[in-house]
């Protein structure tokens, strides 16, 4: 993202931010290099415990179909190289890739824990307890982190004799391997935030989570834990630590070389599909889009029989950028340029000369960001307006991202700054920025600091020249 500063002559101050990935075509996708990172980092033994975030919820591709992102953590090395992978959600409870796993499991489990009691009973108190707790949060992290410690080559007594007992023709085919995986989706619900200074069942969840990251027995029977979340912001930054042995692993929105990805696996899906436009075109237009997004999206046109144009994929990416961002971020495009501002000729030719440099490649001509000041009325978001037509690219007005609870609006501003990266290219528009951030170097403690640690992650982000 590259930004530019000007400066006017007058008290208001607006802000604009614009990205840059299409002038600059030479960033690259990095598909998937999420799934390898893990993979280096558990066959490394450098880490066992993943909190994987940000595009949770999206679909992922593999040998040319679409698939959910916990189907495909349970059959991709290394969460889903174990013999048994095991899920938890609130709703859901503990579940398994499918129900012979299910089964399977049940009668390790009474191998493992035969006790009843009673003599009437048909299966044992474990297995009794698992059918009746199975969606309990406290009875997974007792489950959990029993048999997160098993591996083919346990030499406890107890589980030599279950494994034996259950497993006498699949010990020798899986020794060395993985026994026990954990996938916990949802996890924001069982470790939030504050869970620290909240309920004690929060920090149980969490102190579980910590325990299991640091779990010799866990690494030495190679088990593996992945912990899901819609982003870093909505849990327990505990979990976000590598101090702490947890891996943070970023699942990235969209590139162009993934939104490509996309398209081919749909025309490969739908061969005859008239789309109406070029690959590349879409993949351009439909930035920020997410995979489920962009696929329901064509699936839907090409069933109604009607060709994908421009105007309707801006408006997809408007409904979906509301949807993600609801009430946080506005999106529209211009339908002017700087011919439409009477006089400001000096800045004028200043933008354009940011604009040619831009498009020419030349980086370090472009300055870090536009600052306009200006009195009420005297153009500054007709000026913004134009830019954005000048470059070819929509406007993502940010809204009030502040909140009544502790941490939120740092948490928020985190987001959408993800979020922003994957709309590129767009003009990010902020305006009354004298209202967002205090000024650098003053001390304001009617907000609990709030406002300090917004400026900070601002210019912060403001800083990368990377983007």
């Amino acid at each position: 993202m590259r930004v530019y500063v000007h400066l006017s002559c007058t008290h208001q101050v607006r802000y604009v931010m614009y990205n840059d990935t299409k002038l600059f075509p030479n960033r690259k996708g990095f598909a998937m290099q999420w799934i390898k990172a893990m993979q280096i980092k558990r066959e490394s033994h450098a880490a066992h415990l993943f909190l994987l975030h940000l595009a949770t919820k999206d679909m992922v591709i593999t040998h040319d179909q679409f698939i959910e992102l916990p189907d495909y953590l349970g059959i991709h090395s290394p969460t889903g190289d174990a013999y048994f992978v095991t899920y938890y959600n609130r709703a859901r409870g503990i579940y398994f890739i499918d129900d012979t796993k299910e089964e399977d499991f049940l009668t390790f489990l009474g191998a493992l824990h035969p006790e009843k009691s009673h003599s009437q009973q048909t299966v044992p108190d474990a297995v009794a307890n698992f059918l009746h707790k199975r969606r309990e949060v406290d009875y997974m992290l007792m489950l959990f982190s029993e048999m997160l410690q098993i591996g083919w080559s346990d030499e406890r007594r107890k589980v030599k004799q279950a494994i034996d007992t259950v497993f006498k023709e699949q010990v020798g085919e899986w020794r060395g391997k993985p026994f026990f995986n954990a996938i916990i989706l949802y996890s924001e619900s069982i470790a939030p935030p504050d869970a620290m200074h909240g309920q004690p069942y929060d920090r149980t969840a969490i102190v579980t989570f910590l325990s299991w990251a640091v779990d010799s027995k866990i690494a030495h029977a190679k088990n593996t834990v992945a912990l899901v979340a819609e982003h870093l912001g909505v849990v327990a930054p505990q979990l976000h630590s590598e101090t702490n042995a947890v891996m943070p692993i970023t699942i990235p929105f969209l590139t162009y070389t993934d939104r490509m990805e996309t398209i081919h696996t749909l025309v490969h899906e739908l061969p005859y599909a008239n789309l109406g436009m070029a690959s590349d075109d879409i993949a351009n237009l439909s930035a920020g889009l997410s995979r489920r997004a962009l696929a329901g999206f064509m699936r839907e046109k090409i069933y109604l029989c009607t060709t994908l144009d421009p105007d309707a994929i801006f408006q997809k990416k408007k409904e979906h950028l509301e949807d993600q961002a609801p009430g946080l971020l506005e999106i529209t495009r211009s339908a002017w340029g700087l011919e439409a501002i009477g006089a400001l000729e000096e800045k004028k030719q200043y933008i354009k000369g940011v604009v040619r440099a831009m498009k020419e490649g030349n980086k370090l001509a472009v300055p870090q960001g536009c600052l306009l000041l200006g009195g009420f009325g005297t153009g500054k978001t007709v000026f913004v307006q134009a830019l954005a037509h000048m470059i070819g690219v929509p406007i993502i007005k940010l809204g009030n991202i502040r909140d009544k609870f502790v941490g939120e609006s740092e948490r928020r501003l985190s987001y959408l700054c993800e979020l922003l990266k994957s709309y590129a290219p767009v003009v990010i528009f902020i305006d009354e920025l004298d209202q967002w951030f205090q000024k650098r170097g003053t001390v304001y403690h009617g907000d609990s600091g709030v406002s300090a640690r917004l400026t900070a992650k601002f210019m912060d982000i403001m800083s990368d020249t990377d983007l």
